[in-house]
């Protein structure tokens, strides 16, 4: 049988004439699902649906036997849309659509390296079990290592290994080489994501939210057809060898599931940003005047970035787009204007604020909206695969095997995605005051109990991200850096460090240095469990600095050894900080929104040393006791007051400089 309206030749009927016996064949409840298979790898009268579909109920005897009478009977609510979240994850899509994803392999490719490349300039500084900053030992005591990292690590069995931070670190470069050039790529890829979980779990004080997203992507391009635009088919330049025989068509949900994350991230952005006071009235960018990241790259405009009009005109339309563009993406109506208008966001992310390479993964992620199924033709044209005589698969064993295996883990995955990072707690805060307790009691609190019941399942498979805020609540306005005074025996003038300062640097000078940047912003948050394993850290490298070797970390013994000869008799640790402040209610809108700073400085740490006969082992104490004061801890009430002076000339409140006396070599 060959439906009317459809010209085929004769290969093409015996074709539609297979697919007509695997649809008779099928349960009339599996009709859609089948068709939709059928749709994905062959051409298919645009009429079959109908006709077929009126055969098949009357041949399983569910019509009154009349064959000239269209069926009347038709599918439960709950069975349609089952059919229809069916076709939305085993679609296919075509040619298009897998050179698409290599499109996206390449770009996701050189982020990675690029982030890591950066990275790699500065990773003894950070890292290093012997000299680091923030050597695994210390980072693991951390409240953001015990909450929100994976629990599979090889540093867990290997902390103070040099061996295996940097062999762990550029077999990442190693593999995102090779995942540039197409070798091997979902090897590569799945190298990437592993190595990625890894080194989150090292030192997770060090990384925001576009790290979680480098890593999810990394996840999702394993799941890809990752086979065009590689070094063998020129990049997309030249067709592919015959022998290659890259891939023509994929299953769509791979893509879905990346789209479902896409639109989590920015469902949380958006909604919280829909409920945040500072949004709402606008002036949530008049903030960032106030963070070292802010500032336009190439010429500074004044009268843009610093008046109430315009910081209010680009504040709220923000917050518009973010709210709907996870839900304007989706119609194909819509999606190329939100597509254009959310490009057009991050591209003014990119020309003001130093934000590394968020906003490109963010495009990355919206990029896959385009891969569509069948490429987006009608389900009557070529998708440009070969209609083969494979068509009795759908119904064979194996491939049933593969689709209920496929179905188990996109309800899987789909589930641990949302249950991880739906914004319930943004929705309750958005809702209308009477609503919140529903919301709250029905809502939010079952999700956050599902999340505690999964998060040892997200931790173990390095998925975990929370729900992504994202600016949605009082923007960064603060700016931090850092002095020590390292006192000596016997007298000896102290010696003042200073931590680099990138607050008036260019934006390449915040680039090159981002990751150092992000360590001393990062250590400078208000949060003792998680600063205080870091500044001890970080004085202990100072103490092995600047006692000529006096002071070392005795990595095979686990502990720190001070010697002697040491010289050095304490050491203490100030933060510098500055805090935008409210703008004035009388402010008016054309005037400079600029204001003064708050500024202050507080003790981190304090470290003195014994005075010693002969080698004393000492184990230091990284982790954080909720139950004592932090002064107590980190004997900052043994701060002498004399270190003052010293400290002065590191604050905000005074950029004499150093004076000749400091050394700024860390």
């Amino acid at each position: 049988m060959v439906c009317a309206g459809d010209k085929f030749n004769a290969d093409e009927e015996a074709v539609a004439a297979a697919a007509r016996r695997i649809l008779l064949a099928a349960a009339p409840g599996r009709f859609d699902c089948v068709l939709a298979d059928l749709r994905g790898i062959v051409r298919l009268p645009t009429d079959c649906n109908e006709a077929w579909e009126e055969e098949i109920r009357i041949a399983h005897g569910k019509c009154n036997g009349n064959k000239n009478n269209t069926c009347k009977q038709r599918l439960s609510f709950l069975s349609r849309a089952g059919h229809k979240v069916h076709a939305f994850f085993h679609a296919r899509t075509g040619p298009s659509g897998c050179r698409l994803s290599g499109y996206i392999r390449v770009a996701y490719a050189l982020l990675f390296l690029y982030s890591r490349g950066l990275m790699a300039f500065d990773l003894e500084f950070l890292m290093d079990p012997r000299v680091g900053v923030m050597p695994y030992r210390a980072t693991r005591h951390t409240r953001h290592f015990m909450d929100e990292t994976n629990t599979l690590s090889i540093f867990r069995y290997f902390p103070d290994s040099p061996l295996v931070l940097y062999g762990t670190f550029y077999l990442g470069l190693v593999s995102g080489f090779l995942l540039l050039l197409g070798i091997a790529p979902r090897w590569q890829a799945a190298s990437i994501y592993l190595v990625l979980c890894n080194m989150h779990s090292h030192s997770y004080i060090l990384y925001d939210h576009q790290d979680v997203m480098l890593r999810l992507w990394a996840f999702f391009l394993v799941l890809l057809p990752l086979d065009h635009v590689t070094i063998r088919d020129g990049f997309g330049l030249r067709p592919a060898a015959p022998e290659q025989g890259q891939t023509t068509s994929w299953p769509m949900w791979p893509f879905q599931l990346w789209r479902i994350v896409t639109c989590l991230v920015y469902a949380g952005a958006g909604l919280g940003k829909a409920s945040s006071k500072y949004w709402q009235s606008g002036v949530a960018l008049y903030y960032c005047l106030y963070d070292q990241g802010f500032g336009f790259k190439l010429f500074d405009l004044d009268w843009l970035f610093n008046r109430m009009i315009t910081i209010k005109l680009m504040t709220w339309p923000v917050a518009v787009l973010e709210a709907l563009s996870w839900i304007t993406i989706w119609p194909r109506s819509t999606r190329r204007i939100t597509f254009i208008a959310v490009v057009l966001l991050h591209l003014g992310i990119e020309l003001t604020m130093v934000m590394h390479i968020f906003q490109y993964l963010s495009v990355l992620g919206w990029i896959v909206f385009f891969v569509e199924p069948n490429d987006g033709r009608s389900s009557n044209g070529s998708n440009g695969g070969k209609a083969t005589l494979l068509l009795a698969s759908p119904s064979s064993a194996r491939h049933r095997t593969r689709k209920t295996l496929e179905s188990i883990l996109i309800f899987v995955f789909a589930c641990l995605f949302i249950i991880d990072q739906l914004p319930t707690g943004f929705v309750e805060r958005g809702s209308p005051e009477a609503m919140r307790p529903f919301v709250n009691k029905y809502i939010h609190k079952p999700r956050l109990r599902l999340r505690a019941k999964v998060s040892p399942l997200l931790k173990m498979t390095g998925l975990i991200s929370g729900a992504w805020h994202l600016y949605t609540d009082e923007p960064a306005n603060e700016m931090h850096r850092y002095t020590a005074v390292i006192k000596y025996k016997g007298g000896t003038k102290p010696t003042v460090w200073r931590s680099p300062d990138f607050s008036n640097s260019a934006w390449h000078v915040k680039e090159r240095n981002l990751w150092v940047g992000a360590y001393y912003d990062y250590i400078g948050w208000d949060d003792d469990d998680n600063v205080f394993p870091a500044v001890s850290a970080l004085v202990e490298r100072l103490a092995c600095i600047y006692s000529d070797n006096g002071i070392a970390y005795d990595v095979e013994g686990g502990q720190l050894v001070i010697h002697p000869n040491n010289t050095v008799s304490s050491i203490s640790l100030m933060q510098h900080w500055t805090h935008g402040v409210k703008p004035p209610n009388d402010l008016g809108w054309f005037e400079p929104a600029r204001q003064k700073m708050k500024t202050g400085s507080t003790c981190l740490y304090v470290f003195n040393v014994p005075d010693l006969e002969r080698p004393f082992g000492m184990v230091r104490q990284y982790a954080y006791d909720e139950d004592s004061e932090y002064d107590e801890q980190s004997g900052c009430v043994d701060y002498h007051e004399s270190d003052d002076k010293y400290h002065q000339i590191g604050s905000f409140t005074d950029d004499s400089g150093l004076n000749g006396n400091g050394r700024d070599e860390l």
